[in-house]
């Protein structure tokens, strides 16, 4: 069984110009979009270098409006992208911008976060 915060065999070798263009891309599908912030994120934990150009696609606010399934935003699957990545770096990250979201973001994210099993 896979959950929602492992490898994504799709876009796990797809290189970082790649996820970017598919990130700015508006024809491609929300969900689409937030899985490429999410694995840009992720690659923090080896390319700290990232960690600027993630931090603004997840503060970018069409990024915290656009929902992928649920209630979930691409900015919340960047941050969770962070919190997996294994990084102390971007775990400090995700926490600084997690508090920037009202109290129902946050309280959707914890849910989420305990929902994938991963300890937030």
């Amino acid at each position: 069984m896979s959950g929602l915060f492992d490898v994504d065999r799709e876009l796990s070798g797809v290189d970082v110009a790649s996820l970017r263009a598919t990130v700015s891309n508006p024809s491609l599908p929300v969900s689409t979009r937030g899985r490429a912030v999410m694995e840009m994120a992720r690659r923090t934990g080896d390319a700290p270098d990232l960690l600027p150009e993630v931090k603004n696609l997840i503060s970018d606010t069409s990024n915290r409006e656009a929902i992928t399934v649920g209630t979930t935003t691409v900015s919340q699957l960047g941050v969770a992208g962070l919190v997996v990545s294994g990084s102390r770096g971007s775990r400090a990250l995700a926490e600084e911008l997690a508090r920037e979201w009202n109290r129902n973001q946050q309280d959707d994210f914890d849910w989420l976060m305990k929902r994938s099993g991963i300890k937030w």
